[in-house]
């Protein structure tokens, strides 16, 4: 990452989420702001991983949501995104936002 106030700690793995091959798995965190984002990038762009997750009726209730509530049932909501990797956009990166 290019803002010194944040580190990107990853590792290449050899594995499939849903099918689609995972090339990494890696967390975003913050040096003293209370960012903290676990993510897993998929080798796929991010049209076909939305199809291909559909498909298989997989879906993400909050996706992008950008505060931490709970739902009627109590459920924590954790920000889930699905984004372009910014290095490389033939690539999907699953993003779960625990940050504070």
């Amino acid at each position: 990452m290019s803002d010194s106030g944040y580190f990107d700690a990853n590792f290449k793995v050899v594995g499939k989420y849903y099918g689609i091959p995972i090339t990494k798995i890696g967390f975003v965190g913050g040096i003293a702001n209370g960012v903290y984002s676990p993510y897993f990038t998929l080798d796929m762009d991010i049209n076909q991983v939305r199809k291909n997750l559909r498909a298989k009726k997989v879906f993400f209730t909050y996706e992008h949501s950008e505060f931490h509530d709970t739902d009627e049932y109590g459920n924590s909501d954790i920000g889930i995104g699905i984004y372009p990797d910014p290095k490389n956009p033939n690539q999907t990166n699953i993003i779960c936002d625990m940050s504070n």
